[in-house]
Order: structure tokens, then sequence, then C-alpha cells
């Protein structure tokens, strides 16, 4: 499942004018206790850019650093959460993926947006 993620999202420009580039970044995260997801995933949502690949794994597309995304969605986290942000750079590999991701994906990397 893919919201509108597309290679063309490489660089935008902030309110004060400044060029940013976008980076692709892998969201996985582990809801232990309350589970709430649907506040979660509205987050992730939020940013306008994303892939769900698996069940608890996602890809954005934002100018935002990972510790930014990280203080984004921990909001809405409780304290026995986990969650792993990591830009996605170079190489990739993957299994089990449908097709329709896996064919975003790989264009995603290839375009340099990561």
């Amino acid at each position: 499942m893919c919201g509108r993620l597309q290679p063309a999202a490489i660089a935008i420009t902030d309110p004060l004018g400044e060029l940013k580039h976008t980076g692709l970044y892998q969201i996985t995260y582990d809801l232990r206790k309350q589970r709430d997801y649907q506040s979660l995933h509205a987050r992730i949502k939020a940013y306008g850019a994303w892939c769900r690949p698996l069940e608890s794994t996602w890809i954005i597309s934002t100018p935002q650093s990972a510790a930014q995304v990280r203080d984004n969605l921990k909001a809405v986290m409780d304290r026995d959460d986990g969650l792993l942000v990591t830009r996605l750079q170079g190489e990739a590999a993957w299994y089990g993926v449908p097709p329709e991701v896996s064919s975003r994906l790989k264009s995603l990397l290839e375009s340099g947006a990561a």
C-alpha cells in the first residue's frame, strides 16, 4: 500500500525559500500494550509521501531529519513502545513485498531520492 510516494519529490522549498533535499526514511515500530495504531498511522500518512511494504514498516519521503521524524511520531506513542527511523541510502533488498510496492521502492532508490 502506497500513498503519494513519487520519485519527483526529491527537493522542496521551505517557507523561508531555502531549498531542502527530501530523504527516504524507513519507520519500524513495535506498539506493545495499548497499540494505538490509528494515531500513529495518521501521523505517518500526514507526511503525504508514504509507503507501507510490511505490517509494521513504512517508508516516507520528507525533508525532516530522522530525529525530527522520531520526535513527531513518538508524541503519539506510549513509553513502552519501540520506534526505529532510518534514512535509506544506496543498496536495498526485500522479499515478500507486493509487486506494486516493490516496483515503487526500486524506482525511488534508483532515482536518487534516497
